[in-house]
């Protein structure tokens, strides 16, 4: 017998399956799956879920991305006129709960279209149940009271999403001119929680469908003047409070380095360094450049004894460790060759890597990806490469200790892990692209002087990789001018203050 589903439970039954079969790269089944559904409204929806968490070439990626982009338009215009009482509709509302674009981002392409296409979609679906709330507000008259600056997220913890807005709020926590509240819209909770509850006045929304109108009445009733939504795409709920209205002016963080697309988010906060003369054509919001790297972030600190690792992971002692320890899907399948071009010209090195977050079998998809370029170069891809287990933070930490050095992911930059690198003095080979999420590093980098190590191509990339290994003196300088410099990247209040300035020239206007 067929199990009595609600809605949202239909659609969470769905998804779980969808991403088994996505875990085990079973993409043409996840086609099928999304098939299934009686209404073409639905088809294209589910349609919209089937994104790789690993590409097998750039030609995969194009025709993955045509695919979605059909299916969303398809979706736009089969979706006018909705009304709360179309049979589908609560179906179609369970969706829009259920879908962040999370992997669209690592095609490592400029998704605004995209997002602007998916970003009606939400106000489609939402607008019959929930248009009051997406609807201007008027500017509140700050001049009786302080300006009340917000931040929401469904990460308000020790999370790599949010928890760097922190910096951003330096200036304004003992201004008596700015009152702070946060709203954590999940039931998560931890230290890192404890410190926006410490400096604001900490509003705990656990956002849900069943529940989003009070939740989004509590938050108007606060009258704020500015928002700061930190991570938008990182989670579903991120989406569905990105089109809505919840401050005069909106304002988007780099914990997701990717627009909104929506026409509610104002500006997209991001620093000089890591973006290009023609950035703004990569947001659907305002692009404000910031300061340097645009943060004021708190320096890592590391006790722990790196030596321990050795033994612990079972790591040779005499050969070059190169870190390159990022998400599995940032791994773009047009970069594998230079990882064993690199162990081809030194195969004394060991190249770590962690595993998936989800299932080991991604990552081992994606080293039978790489394994022929390293056959092509007479090389056993386990020789070279070696998939770690999720470390702890600790360990996380050591092992930028004993690397030589660190291959940053082109296309998509080590953000806090490069911050957390340099703060160890662990050089970073880094490659920059057109996309903010390319120029990370090089942000950095640049910032503390250190523009040896940024690539101007893939082959410099290499050459730089083998010079760090192989020439112990010039490693050396790198490491000295890192570890001298490296303080500028930590604690700046420039960064802060630019950003209270510009919330006080946004609420004036």
């Amino acid at each position: 017998d067929e199990l009595d589903l609600n809605d949202f439970e239909t659609v969470l039954s769905y998804q779980g399956k969808l991403n088994c079969l996505l875990e085990l790269g079973r993409e043409s089944d996840a086609l099928q799956l999304a098939k299934q559904w009686h209404d073409p409204r639905l088809q294209q929806f589910a349609l919209l879920y089937v994104v790789p968490i690993l590409y097998r070439d750039e030609r995969h990626i194009i025709a993955v991305r045509q695919r979605w982009h059909e299916a969303a338009q398809n979706l736009l215009e089969a979706l006018d006129g909705l009304q709360i009482t179309d049979p589908s509709y609560g179906l179609l509302y369970a969706h829009a709960w259920s879908l962040s674009n999370f992997y669209l981002a690592y095609q490592l392409m400029n998704d605004r279209p995209l997002q602007e296409l998916y970003a009606q979609i939400l106000i489609a679906i939402l607008s019959p149940r929930l248009a009051s709330f997406m609807s201007d507000l008027p500017r509140q008259s700050p001049r009786n009271r302080p300006i009340r600056v917000g931040v929401i997220s469904p990460h308000l913890n020790n999370h790599n999403g949010s928890i760097w807005v922190l910096g951003w709020l330096a200036s304004m926590v003992d201004d008596p001119d700015f009152e702070i509240y946060t709203y954590n819209i999940s039931d998560k909770y931890d230290s890192g929680t404890r410190r926006f509850m410490a400096i604001s006045k900490y509003r705990s929304i656990h956002l849900t469908p069943n529940t989003i109108e009070d939740s989004l009445a509590t938050i108007r009733d606060d009258e704020l003047d500015v928002m700061f939504f930190t991570d938008i795409g990182m989670h579903p709920s991120s989406k569905i409070i990105s089109v809505m209205r919840l401050a005069p002016v909106q304002i988007q963080g780099w914990g997701h380095p990717v627009t909104s697309g929506s026409p509610t988010m104002n500006y997209y906060f991001s620093g000089e360094g890591m973006e290009t003369e023609n950035s703004k054509d990569h947001y659907s919001e305002i692009l404000y450049r910031l300061p340097h790297i645009g943060l004021n972030y708190e320096r890592p600190l590391f006790n722990g004894d790196a030596s321990l690792l050795f033994e612990k992971y079972n790591l040779p002692l005499n050969r070059h460790i190169l870190s390159s320890m990022q998400s599995t899907f940032k791994y773009h399948p047009s970069h594998d060759w230079i990882f064993a071009e690199i162990a081809s010209r030194n195969p004394k090195c060991l190249i770590t890597m962690v595993t998936h977050m989800g299932s080991e079998e991604v990552s081992l998809r994606l080293l039978q990806r790489m394994q022929p370029h390293f056959e092509s170069r007479g090389l056993e891809i386990s020789d070279h490469i070696r998939i770690l287990p999720r470390l702890s933070y600790e360990d996380y930490l050591a092992f930028f200790q004993i690397s030589n050095h660190v291959l940053d992911t082109i296309g998509w930059n080590g953000g806090n892990s490069s911050l957390q690198a340099l703060s160890l003095g662990c050089p970073i080979v880094t490659l920059p692209t057109d996309l903010m999420r390319g120029r990370h590093t090089v942000a950095m980098l640049k910032k503390i002087g250190v523009d040896e190590l940024i690539a101007h191509s893939p082959d410099h990339y290499v050459e730089l990789s083998v010079k760090l290994m192989t020439d112990p003196g010039y490693r050396a300088m790198m490491i000295d001018r890192i570890k001298s410099n490296v303080d500028a990247l930590f604690g700046d209040y420039q960064v802060s203050t630019a950003v209270k300035e510009a919330i006080n020239s946004f609420v004036e206007a």
